[in-house]
């Protein structure tokens, strides 16, 4: 993509007022939107501070290492300090960026589809809302700013948290899987537990969430791979043995089929080593 001019036509930045609010997890350090006046390339970099870049209008094109991703309208991508990124942006597109401070460790780069969930939608539409407000507004509006940065970051990052599935037989399930503490648990378990035939669980579990439960047990026994996979410091062997599988071979291919991609290169993904992946 040919480069243009850095000017921007609609562009708002602002710098935040010193201090932490408390009891926040981010703190923002630059704020910007603005829509590119032709087409812009912005070259390969990296900081020491968390990023946040949205689109809001049009497209960019996200470059990390060998990866390129587009991120398309509600579409944002969250950088940790240190990983070397760069932006293609389409002449007329809107974005916006938050450049913030984060009380987290171990989240690798990810890409985040804003306008998945109700609450990630508002959240996305109130902080595009205030960013086009005066530059004075914004600046009184910083803890704002900082608590709708925290939760969009906080959605992003553990896209499951946020989404729970809620009910009697929704709770009933996560309290079963919880005391499994990430092993294996079937349909027919779930079932039995609940005093139900299989196919009745799995409509009345399907009825109040929307999902197959089926897919829910693995979802969630991922995600509890993927938080030891991330946080801990526990070996992959020893990952898959404490939830049940088999043999290493066995865990990885489970964790490659709900997340796209092996544990090994899912831990390299969060230390900001993603290996050209």
């Amino acid at each position: 993509m040919a480069k243009a001019s850095k000017d921007m036509s609609k562009s708002l930045a602002v710098r935040a007022p010193g201090g932490r609010a408390r009891g926040l997890s981010c703190v923002h350090l630059y704020v910007e939107s603005g829509r590119a006046a032709g087409a812009r390339s912005v070259p390969a970099h990296s900081h020491r501070f968390w990023q946040m870049d949205a689109t809001l209008e049009g497209r960019q094109v996200l470059r990390v290492a060998a990866e390129k991703r587009e991120l398309r309208p509600g579409e944002c991508v969250i950088l940790p300090p240190g990983v070397e990124h760069g932006f293609d942006y389409d002449a007329g597109c809107r974005y916006m960026s938050a450049k913030f401070e984060a009380a987290r460790a171990g989240c690798g780069w990810r890409v985040a589809d804003l306008n998945a969930a109700p609450c990630t939608r508002a959240l996305f539409d109130a902080l595009a809302l205030l960013l086009f407000q005066p530059p004075g507004a914004l600046r009184r509006a910083g803890a704002i700013v900082d608590a709708t940065v925290s939760a969009i970051f906080a959605a992003a990052c553990e896209p499951e948290a946020a989404e729970e599935p809620s009910g009697p037989i929704a709770s009933a399930v996560r309290g079963l899987l919880r005391h499994e503490g990430g092993r294996r648990v079937t349909v027919g378990e779930v079932a039995e537990r609940l005093g139900y035939s299989t196919s009745r669980a799995s409509a009345l579990f399907s009825a109040e969430t929307g999902k197959p439960l089926k897919r829910f047990l693995d979802e969630e026994r991922g995600r509890h791979a993927r938080q030891l996979v991330e946080f801990s410091d526990l070996g992959l062997k020893e990952i898959a043995d404490r939830l049940g599988f088999p043999d290493p071979f066995g865990f990885s291919r489970f964790f490659k089929r709900v997340h796209g991609m092996g544990p090994a290169a899912a831990r390299r993904k969060s230390a900001g080593d993603d290996g050209g992946l």
